[in-house]
């Protein structure tokens, strides 16, 4: 995140010098981009007599960078400004922190990525700075730095719910919304009950979550030409055929009978896919059950041909971390966002600019 302070807090010379401090090793670790609008050649030897060696230079790239610092400043979605004259508070895409106030903030952290697996976290990165790029911010002076979280599905709601009462260091969550059909209006269970959560908790600080809306799940952005490269003759005829419901379709799964009881889902996936699906035995279990769950139940008894091949629930993880045999033939980095399925592309875009408004830092160098 991009983060500015705004007073010298001329008051208390001490506090001043720890919170200049603390941004500099922000720098230093590459947690976060810091911009001071009023350092000056000056101010910067002012502070070098009670400063180190590394923290006086962390302060030289502040203000040598002053002017690019001030550009991503004005791009970003979200910043925080740190000053005494303010009162803490979230404001208009700005965090306002008083050190006075939020003492227990540690300016020096890097972001918290919230995640339902870890391997999620990876995959962003590489959707960050491929956005990054789109928007010709100089991957070799820029990047993103975070520290990654598993919130292991349902699990997320209580992992995020910790991170805003402790109110150490901003943390962004991103969620699937495992919508698993079409033109499907309400999220998975995840997603809702963590909305459910939120509901309830105090407007948190340092915090964000953004639960996709264009997709069902992660696997859902993976590229199709990417896809492809893992797939059987079977799958690439259907991501051939099938490409305009792709943002839907379970990769992992294939499509489950036990959704066909909603009455939206019977009618979309049945436009799809009116005869590779045993419509009339669904019919007849829609028919006699009483409920849900009993349909569920008895589609659980039952064994259904595969609608289409699924590719696992690694196949994410295969992609991300290649054996051999496929080290050589795609870079996920070089994703050409125009030929991505229109709702890839808006997640992309989304995820990956909030992700870099987040934990936007330099890359690494060495004090």
């Amino acid at each position: 995140m991009l983060k500015k302070a705004l007073d010298n807090n001329d008051n208390d010379h001490e506090q001043a010098l720890e919170i200049i401090r603390h941004l500099c090793l922000a720098i230093r670790k590459n947690s976060h981009l810091i911009h001071i609008p009023q350092l000056s050649s000056d101010s910067i030897n002012s502070f070098a007599q009670f400063l180190n060696r590394a923290e006086t230079k962390a302060l030289t790239l502040i203000y040598g960078k002053r002017r690019d610092l001030n550009a991503i400043a004005t791009l970003v979605y979200i910043k925080m400004v740190i000053s005494y004259d303010e009162v803490s508070r979230r404001e208009n895409g700005t965090i306002y922190v008083n050190p006075s106030m939020s003492s227990q903030v540690e300016l020096y952290e890097e972001c918290h990525l919230l995640t339902e697996n870890l391997q999620d976290a990876e995959f962003y990165r590489i959707v960050s700075k491929v956005v990054q790029k789109t928007r010709r911010i100089d991957t070799a002076v820029y990047q993103t730095n975070y520290f990654p979280v598993q919130g292991g599905g349902i699990t997320i709601k209580d992992v995020y719910k910790l991170e805003c009462l402790l109110g150490h260091h901003l943390c962004l969550a991103i969620l699937d919304s495992d919508k698993k059909w079409p033109n499907c209006k309400e999220n998975g269970n995840t997603a809702k009950k963590f909305e459910e959560e939120m509901h309830s908790t105090t407007s948190p600080l340092l915090c964000e979550h953004y639960i996709m809306s264009e997709v069902s799940e992660i696997e859902n952005l993976i590229p199709v030409d990417v896809l492809s490269r893992f797939s059987s003759p079977s799958q690439k005829a259907f991501l051939k055929n099938y490409n305009h419901v792709l943002p839907w379709c379970d990769v992992k799964k294939g499509l489950e009978y036990k959704i066909l009881y909603d009455k939206t889902a019977y009618e979309e996936w049945k436009k799809e896919f009116p005869t590779e699906v045993d419509w009339a035995t669904v019919d007849e279990l829609r028919s006699s059950s009483k409920d849900k769950k009993d349909y569920e139940g008895k589609v659980k008894q039952r064994q259904f041909p595969a609608v289409y091949d699924p590719w696992g629930t690694q196949i994410l993880s295969k992609i991300l971390y290649p054996d051999s045999k496929h080290a050589l033939k795609y870079d996920l980095y070089s994703t050409d966002l125009t030929k991505l399925h229109p709702n890839q592309k808006a997640e992309w875009q989304e995820i990956g600019w909030r992700l870099f408004s987040w934990a936007c830092c330099f890359v690494r160098r060495n004090f």
